[in-house]
């Protein structure tokens, strides 16, 4: 499989080149190869292994996104949070991705319940289940849980403090505009879900924080309410990399950047709606414009 360059990062944008070059050497991966290999035959299934071994010998792929896989990989193998069922389904959207976009959306499904499990915030008890189906019940521990409204939840997972999430993710603000766009629904049945049962949450993971600014923007051109304000209405916390933002910080981020947008642009003209984005293109920026910790 060759991946070939996908979408952009908003709308109108140029497509993304495949990433290329990168400072890590082909011959660093000798060691890391043989650590995998030997996880998955000690725990994993022969279908697990052929598919590693699909991945592992892909060079379309840059050498940072070799690199980048391999960690995770490992991560994931040796936790021993998921079934070689679980694996299998990730492992195989990294095996079968065509595009820059597709590889990095399959990396991000793996980086996200990786870093639940190196941030120790899964249960003992409970393994990480992917792609969790409506319609099924699955045991976390002593908890049952059927996902259903949610059609195909990413992520399932009981947390220490008893929590069962759900967690919807996206490698960009722009990859969830597109699916919310799609899928209008989605936001509904998570609601629902947490609604429907006792001690649940939901979350939309955006995995890379390249044009986070996308949530301050209405799903449509011409619609009144920003994405992310859509994610407060339906009780979905959010988080961009490794920073969560629950509710309350959410609204609290949704006012300050509102007045502050109102302040400098609307009211006095001070600056362009261009030149307030750009002061806030990172969440270090976001901090240090608008005065808030996230």
């Amino acid at each position: 499989v060759r991946v070939d360059s996908g979408s952009g990062g908003g709308p109108g944008d140029p497509p993304d080149k495949p990433p290329t070059g990168g400072n890590p050497d082909p011959g660093d991966f000798k060691d890391i190869d043989r650590q995998l290999r030997e996880a998955a035959e000690a725990s994993y299934t022969k279908r697990t292994r052929q598919l590693l071994d699909e991945v592992l010998a892909r060079t379309d792929i840059s050498l940072e996104l070799q690199q980048k896989v391999r960690e995770e990989l490992l991560i994931a193998l040796d936790s021993q949070k998921y079934s070689s069922d679980n694996l299998n389904k990730v492992i195989g959207k990294l095996d079968s991705a065509k595009t820059t976009d597709q590889f990095n959306q399959a990396l991000a499904e793996l980086a996200v319940p990786n870093r639940l499990i190196t941030t120790g915030q899964v249960a003992e008890n409970s393994e990480i289940i992917i792609g969790a189906e409506a319609g099924t019940t699955y045991s976390l521990g002593s908890v049952k849980v059927n996902p259903a409204p949610v059609p195909d939840a990413d992520v399932l997972y009981l947390s220490k403090d008893g929590i069962v999430n759900i967690i919807e993710i996206k490698n960009t603000a722009n990859a969830l505009r597109q699916k919310l766009i799609e899928k209008p629904q989605q936001l509904k049945n998570l609601r629902d879900w947490v609604q429907e049962g006792s001690n649940r949450a939901a979350r939309i993971a955006i995995e890379q924080e390249k044009r986070w600014t996308d949530i301050f923007y209405p799903l449509k051109k011409g619609g009144k309410k920003p994405i992310l304000q859509e994610l407060i209405k339906a009780n979905v916390s959010l988080s961009i990399g490794s920073r969560n933002l629950d509710i309350t910080k959410m609204k609290e981020l949704r006012k300050i950047a509102k007045e502050k947008y109102n302040e400098l642009v609307v009211e006095s003209g001070q600056i362009t709606p261009q030149q307030f984005f750009n002061q806030i293109s990172t969440i270090q920026k976001a901090e240090n414009f608008l005065g808030i910790s996230l």
